[in-house]
């Protein structure tokens, strides 16, 4: 009893013809013809990989702008300011799984490369940091600026509201 059986061309173990690889073959018109197809196939399915493959993403930079804290988080005035930390992630809320250090306290906005990015929506924060390190979402801190969001690409409406049905 059998349960699969090979097709006939897998078990001859021929060959396949690739005459227009030969150099001998080269010249003569069955091989001119059959290179000139294979160049013209190949150079197709490279633009095909290249052009019309869908989601391609774009390097996008995103600016943002805050106001300096004058205070630090126990009330006291804030004269040891360092710089910022710009983060930001996927996530509303967090985690923000990138940052951008801004080593100038005299900063108020910050250009950032987020890389590539299609169909979707990033949330940015922004923390304090003092000369000694400490950051204002650390344990004790404040906690970060309020959250922005950024859509990018197509992303989908919100769903309708108020949907009733009647019986008719």
């Amino acid at each position: 009893m059998t349960f699969f059986a090979f097709p006939k061309e897998i078990m001859s173990f021929k060959k396949p013809r690739m005459d227009f690889l030969r150099p001998n073959h080269s010249y003569t018109k069955k091989g001119f013809n059959q290179r000139r197809k294979f160049v013209k196939y190949s150079v197709a399915m490279v633009l095909v990989l290249v052009l019309l493959i869908p989601g391609f993403a774009y390097s996008a930079n995103v600016t943002l702008n805050w106001s300096a804290p004058t205070f630090s988080c126990d009330g006291s005035t804030l004269d040891d300011l360092a710089g910022y930390v710009v983060l930001w992630g996927t996530t509303p809320g967090g985690p923000y799984l990138n940052q951008h250090n801004v080593d100038d306290p005299l900063a108020t906005s910050a250009s950032v490369n987020v890389g590539s990015v299609e169909n979707a929506t990033l949330y940015f924060v922004s923390v304090s940091v003092d000369s000694s390190g400490n950051r204002s979402d650390d344990n004790g801190g404040c906690g970060p600026s309020n959250e922005v969001a950024i859509a990018f690409g197509a992303v989908p409406p919100s769903p309708p509201v108020g949907l009733t049905a009647t019986i008719q």
